[in-house]
């Protein structure tokens, strides 16, 4: 696997690859680590999310005190930013940041730690609060604590969701409510309902793997993704279509890997069968 995506990164203030998921990394890692070691004599043991770039890196430094000093350094990162005759330009950074980050937890909140997704938010809030303490004007204030707020009372609803048990969800879906928070609540349950089916497709997918069923494989993938992505715009499942298909990519290279080591295999036992 070739690194793709190299970006500056303010958190460490160098050059570095930028990973969509934790997996993306934790698989660059596995794939590349004897080979990175040989060349610099170090190698990359874990994955972290960074709070600058909005994504993954690798690292060499075992410790997980990193996250800690990356929380200090983008405050500091904000207060830095007085003496700085290019401070607008530093402030939209900030801006940017934050952006990603909202963007980053819409995406992902249904399938991760709803508490540390609640954390990310007021952590991004705090953030703003800071830049107008120091009495800068934040050009998408409203924009970004509206989007913040949204999504901040969409995790309450996920969290309060995943409390019910399934008749207490199918009442819900069955009272008709068309209120604002009814709907949310509606959209909520069938986002679930929708996981639940993905995941049973991910368990049928990997059986068809196990089997060495690689074009049952692809038809049931292909059925999925026609009727659920290719059909589906506008609708609830638009949110959490881009984490699925992460998710998607990375079975689909397992898939290919399975295929390759399988036809090596039928070579090899061709070729023996000739000899004799």
């Amino acid at each position: 696997m070739k690194p793709k995506n190299r970006i500056y990164c303010r958190g460490c203030g160098r050059l570095k690859i930028l990973f969509e998921s934790e997996a993306e990394a934790n698989l660059f890692i596995r794939y590349n680590k004897e080979d990175i070691e040989g060349t610099t004599g170090k190698s990359p043991v874990r994955s972290y999310y960074c709070e600058f770039c909005a994504g993954w890196h690798t690292t060499s430094v075992k410790s997980k005190i990193l996250g800690e000093r990356i929380d200090l350094k983008e405050k500091r990162f904000v207060e830095r930013a007085i003496s700085k005759k290019d401070s607008e330009k530093l402030v939209e950074d900030i801006q940017d940041l934050i952006f990603q980050k909202y963007e980053d937890i819409k995406t992902r909140m249904y399938f991760e730690d709803i508490e540390e997704c609640l954390q990310e938010i007021n952590k991004c809030k705090n953030t703003i609060d800071e830049i107008l303490r120091l009495h800068y004007t934040i050009s998408r204030y409203h924009s970004l604590q509206k989007g913040l707020n949204v999504i901040e009372e969409e995790l309450h609803v996920i969290k309060l969701i995943s409390s019910l048990t399934d008749q207490e969800r199918r009442d819900i879906l069955n009272s008709n409510d068309t209120s604002e928070e009814g709907k949310l609540f509606n959209d909520v349950i069938k986002r679930f309902q929708f996981i639940d089916e993905y995941r049973l497709l991910q368990i049928k997918l990997a059986e068809m793997l196990a089997m060495k069923n690689f074009e049952e494989f692809d038809n049931s993938l292909e059925l999925f993704l026609k009727e659920n992505v290719e059909e589906e715009k506008g609708s609830y499942k638009n949110r959490i279509i881009p984490y699925i298909m992460r998710e998607l990519k990375e079975l689909k290279r397992k898939r290919k890997m399975d295929y390759l080591r399988y036809q090596r295999k039928l070579e090899k036992k061709k070729k023996e069968g000739n000899r004799l």
